[in-house]
């Protein structure tokens, strides 16, 4: 029987667990400049990192540990556990100040903040990762657009998806709805188109 002529229900998917993905990193199997992660047991390559998105993260972390202080872990691209099957890794991490064991990976108990910076990886982020957050019970996400100079920050998951979403743009400073005396004025994290960076 040729491949052509293969039902699809016979087609057999193999996906892989965040720890056969941890030992495929640790092996090398990956090029060092490769950006992968792991959702819902597949592999999803991540769109490359431009100036202005490099910069964005930049000044988001500034930001944050200069306004959290002691109260919270910054953490920048580097991965969370959201089951046994996802390994993804958010363009920030705010953290609760934990004493976190070398061999682990965080996991939405120790997550006050997600936020990703998007640009060509709008879609990606909205609607393929956050869904994921949600039904993870991350309480807050940020999406920090670009492209539209906005900040979105989604709480209230329930059911997979979040309930409440603000929008704030350039001339507004986002407030967080877990940490409430974090404020973040827009311009301060997206600049202005042709700005230096």
């Amino acid at each position: 029987m040729s491949a052509a002529t293969i039902a699809p229900s016979t087609v057999l998917h193999r996906y892989i667990t965040a720890a056969e993905f941890e030992r495929m990193v640790q092996a090398g199997i990956f090029k060092p400049d490769e950006r992968i992660e792991l959702l819902d047991g597949e592999l999803y390559e991540m769109a490359a990192i431009g100036a202005r998105h490099a910069s964005a993260v930049r000044r988001l972390i500034n930001l944050l540990a200069r306004r959290l202080g002691d109260r919270a872990i910054i953490d920048a691209q580097n991965p969370i556990l959201l089951g046994e099957k996802a390994l993804p890794q958010p363009d920030i991490l705010v953290l609760h100040d934990n004493d976190y064991a070398p061999d682990t990976f965080p996991t939405p108990a120790d997550v006050f903040i997600i936020i990703e910076v998007a640009d060509s990886s709008l879609d990606y982020d909205r609607g393929v990762k956050f869904p994921r957050y949600a039904a993870a019970g991350i309480p807050e996400v940020w999406l920090v657009d670009l492209n539209a100079n906005v900040i979105e920050r989604h709480s209230d998951p329930r059911g997979g998806r979040y309930h409440q979403i603000f929008f704030a743009g350039i001339g507004d400073t986002l407030s967080s709805t877990v940490l409430p005396d974090l404020a973040i004025p827009v311009v301060a994290v997206v600049g202005t188109t042709g700005q230096s960076q």
